[in-house]
């Protein structure tokens, strides 16, 4: 398993977490920040376009 597949893993986990707490705005918005988080742990940043 790479770091890819590790990566996609935590992923995962995490929209899986976050869709069995809450709405789904909740969701979208819990899985964006973990998800920023996890990348940026991996030296990945996530920019938004304005």
């Amino acid at each position: 398993m790479d770091e890819t597949d590790e990566l996609i893993g935590n992923i995962l986990e995490v929209w899986e977490t976050c869709w069995h707490h809450g709405s789904q705005q909740a969701v979208y918005n819990n899985f964006g920040s973990h998800l920023r988080s996890e990348l940026k742990r991996k030296g990945i940043l996530i920019v938004r376009e304005a």
